[in-house]
């Protein structure tokens, strides 16, 4: 009987232990979201005391680390006026001249711009016609290759002829195969042309035998004039491209 009782007693007692509420530990977990709602404060307080410093300290230092916020707009406007005067072979010295006082207190602009200032008053060839004069000059290459430059008035007549002549018919008269190591290298030079590889081209020609290199003076001179108007456009393109983002970003603040 008595063991009876003692087996019923045990299991009120150890149910009265398992129930008992744990006090300690509902505590830390409280004093940890405190902490946490803490942290979350300070740091807000700190957000908000950066955003107000660098809201009144932009007039300051935005132009020195994200650059003149007005210049990215101004470089614009002298692109756009710029574009359309080298596209052509124009001269060009009064566009020059106005993209020039646009940008005066622009040093790297103005030095992109030193590129070009030679050939503002002569203008410089389109790709198109350097196209055309390249045809031209590999028929020149043919002739002073296969029958020598010479130094007399009927082999300078032949070879000046031969600018205005179809390759292939001129081939076919003289008996040429075409196939010559300088023709080679004309033909490199036109197919690369021919894909907008300009500079590729110049490469190719400037590959000559230097006993044919004075034929091609004239064309690389011009071909490098383009080439160099084409870069400093782009290079101009790609100033204002990054100074109109840096524009973006100063307008957040």
């Amino acid at each position: 009987m008595v063991s009876s009782k003692r087996s019923k007693g045990t299991p009120a007692e150890t149910d009265e232990t398992v129930a008992a509420p744990p006090v300690a530990k509902s505590g830390w977990r409280a004093k940890s979201e405190l902490e946490k709602l803490r942290v979350i404060a300070v740091t807000a307080i700190a957000v908000s005391g950066i955003s107000i410093a660098a809201t009144l300290t932009a007039p300051w230092w935005s132009p020195r680390v994200l650059g003149d916020p007005q210049s990215g707009r101004v470089l614009v406007l002298a692109v756009a006026q710029l574009r359309p005067a080298l596209a052509g072979p124009a001269p060009f010295h009064t566009e020059f001249t106005t993209v020039r006082k646009i940008v005066a207190n622009d040093p790297e602009a103005r030095r992109a711009l030193d590129g070009i200032a030679a050939v503002a008053d002569t203008g410089v060839p389109t790709p198109r016609q350097l196209t055309d004069r390249l045809a031209g000059l590999t028929n020149q290459v043919l002739v002073a290759e296969t029958f020598g430059r010479g130094e007399n008035w009927i082999d300078q007549v032949m070879v000046k002829t031969a600018s205005v002549v179809q390759l292939h018919a001129l081939a076919a008269t003289v008996g040429l195969s075409g196939d010559t190591h300088a023709t080679t290298i004309m033909q490199s030079a036109r197919q690369r042309l021919a894909a907008g590889d300009l500079e590729g081209a110049i490469g190719e020609i400037e590959k000559l035998p230097a006993a044919l290199a004075s034929l091609s003076t004239p064309w690389l001179k011009d071909a490098r004039a383009r080439l160099t108007a084409d870069r400093v456009l782009a290079s101009l393109d790609a100033m204002a491209m990054a100074r109109m983002s840096r524009l973006s970003i100063a307008a957040r603040f």
